[in-house]
């Protein structure tokens, strides 16, 4: 059994992505690991510092910029409205959760659940 890991820049352009979609759907059955787009760690790095410096106005601003990245990506990925609709709003929830994260006082724990 083949097991694939992507991530980084390889999912961080539609064009990327769609390179990724020819490689797993080759007919053979496989275990595909997806990780973060190009970038996304590293802002939710940022996002987590800020929080720690009590810049709130910037963490919020950082996950509201991150947001707009996945719906360009997600607007331009999807042909099927209903799972366009299915994983839009699972997005939103967990952009959501982030901004809420952006309110609490910071903690190695919570650095971890922004950033996991």
């Amino acid at each position: 059994m083949k097991v694939l890991k992507f991530g980084g820049t390889s999912v961080g352009s539609i064009k990327n992505i769609e390179r990724v979609k020819d490689i797993i759907n080759d007919g053979e059955q496989k275990i595909v690991v997806l990780s973060a787009m190009s970038g996304t760690t590293n802002a939710l790095v940022e996002i987590s510092d800020f929080i720690r410096g009590e810049n709130r106005q910037k963490a919020v601003a950082g996950i509201i910029a991150l947001e707009e990245k996945y719906r360009e990506v997600l607007d331009s990925l999807f042909n099927s409205a209903s799972l366009k609709q299915k994983v839009t709003a699972y997005f939103k929830v967990r952009f959501e959760e982030l901004k809420s994260c952006a309110q609490l006082t910071y903690s190695e724990l919570l650095y971890n659940r922004i950033v996991a």
